[in-house]
């Protein structure tokens, strides 16, 4: 039960309604839930609230089937701190050291020739926040580095989204990245200002082979992935 009005508050403020408006009938849609962005942020919103995984939070057409997910099923149990979702393991600086003119190591076989990815997000889209290296969105979907980048730019939330979209639009190109963590695929800025994508994986970084653009005007943001 706890659970249950825990969830419906949650709902209540991500939707900036009263509590007492969410039914099993509440739709979760409309501009609130308009970007991939915003269910990643209320996905981070509820595993920090309640302890656990929340995977529905992509696929649900109302309040009910997500209360029904979450905490009618005893097939979702809390995460234990080894199950819990964790952000990549940052390798040292030696590891990171990937010349821009080496050739990329192909994590992900490329299938049926060239694939092409793109996104396209606002700045508004990201979710404000005091300390982005404590928001549960950003420290879950962004690495260290691409946060302290992102911070020192006048709009950080719009060079957020640029990274946001690089990610979104390599997982539409590479099919096999669908599943992975938003933190496992780092934006990477070389020293001329041209951009590529790493992976981190057990094994280690690797580049991927990608060719990416990322642009943005306005509150607008927008990048292609290519694969080669």
């Amino acid at each position: 039960m706890e659970d249950q009005t825990t969830l419906k508050n949650l709902i209540a403020a991500f939707f900036e309604t009263d509590a007492s408006q969410i039914s099993p009938e509440f739709l979760l849609s409309g501009p609130r839930l308009s970007s991939s962005s915003a269910r990643y942020t209320l996905e981070a919103a509820i595993r920090r609230k309640l302890g656990r995984s929340a995977p529905e939070v992509h696929t649900a057409r109302t309040y009910g089937e997500l209360e029904k997910a979450l905490v009618g099923s005893s097939s979702h149990q809390p995460l234990t701190p080894a199950a819990a979702p964790k952000p990549a393991a940052m390798p040292d600086t030696q590891q990171t050291q990937i010349s821009a003119e080496a050739r990329p190591t192909t994590v992900f076989p490329m299938h049926n020739g060239l694939k092409c990815g793109v996104d396209i997000e606002t700045a508004e889209g990201m979710p404000q926040a005091e300390d982005y290296w404590t928001h549960s969105f950003y420290a879950e979907n962004f690495t260290q580095k691409e946060l302290a980048y992102c911070q020192m730019q006048h709009n950080p939330r719009l060079h957020f989204a640029a990274r946001w979209c690089a990610k979104e639009a390599a997982k539409k190109c590479i099919a096999d990245l669908l599943a992975e963590p938003m933190i496992s695929i780092e934006v990477v800025r070389e020293s001329s200002g041209a951009v590529h994508l790493i992976h981190h994986s057990p094994p280690g970084p690797r580049r991927l082979p990608l060719a990416l653009s990322l642009s943005h005007s306005g509150n607008i943001a927008i990048a292609m992935v290519v694969g080669y």
